[in-house]
């Protein structure tokens, strides 16, 4: 890959046939015009979307941008790039942060830095039983922050909707310190930074 905080490029026809891909150079030839995000690149606009898959044990929770190839004012293709949200992904927020960070897709944990006792084993595709991230982030795609229990260890956590190019709701993402004394007291005052922090790690990542 050309770089490395990208998991695929993508770079189509007009008529939205694959003609390179940065991951797979020998697959082309296919056809993208179904998907909705090269959809409307080929229409002319530039949109990034959040993607929720099926994958083998756990969701595949990806950020995804296109934008058309012009020429002349006309659209003669579109470059398709995208990123995995996964453990190596969020093992980079908990370096760039200090934070623990985990990705649902919907409520099934499809990434987390936090590890078992063993030290080795993430408790990925669980559900997450926390009432207010279905009502408050998948629901409702606000945000929501609280204590909670996480491997029998008590955390403040912040959770942030992840949302498509219309606006659904399909992920959420999580950050959380293991509460303290000290940190229960200072983030009553700043119980929103995390969700903040992350939207900007994740806009940096496609930029």
């Amino acid at each position: 890959m050309l770089g490395k905080s990208l998991s695929f490029l993508v770079v189509t026809d007009s008529d939205g046939r694959v003609l390179a891909r940065g991951e797979d150079r020998e697959r082309i030839g296919d056809s993208l015009s179904d998907d909705a995000l090269v959809r409307r690149a080929l229409n002319g606009q530039e949109v990034a979307s959040v993607a929720v898959k099926d994958g083998v044990l756990v969701p595949e929770v990806s950020v995804r941008a296109v934008v058309p190839i012009k020429q002349d004012k006309e659209v003669i293709g579109v470059v398709l790039a995208g990123t995995v949200i996964d453990n190596a992904f969020v093992d980079g927020i908990k370096a760039a942060t200090g934070l623990e960070a985990a990705v649902y897709g919907d409520d099934v944990l499809a990434a987390t830095t936090q590890v078992s006792a063993d030290g080795k084993s993430r408790w990925v595709g669980t559900k997450n039983q926390e009432s207010g991230v279905r009502s408050q982030v998948l629901e409702k795609g606000e945000n929501y922050s609280g204590s909670q229990n996480v491997l029998n260890t008590p955390y403040f956590v912040s959770y942030m909707p992840l949302k498509d190019m219309d606006g659904a709701t399909l992920a959420a993402a999580a950050k959380s310190i293991e509460l303290t004394f000290l940190t229960t007291a200072i983030l009553i005052v700043v119980a929103v930074g995390p969700a903040y922090v992350i939207s900007r790690f994740m806009a940096n990542q496609l930029s």
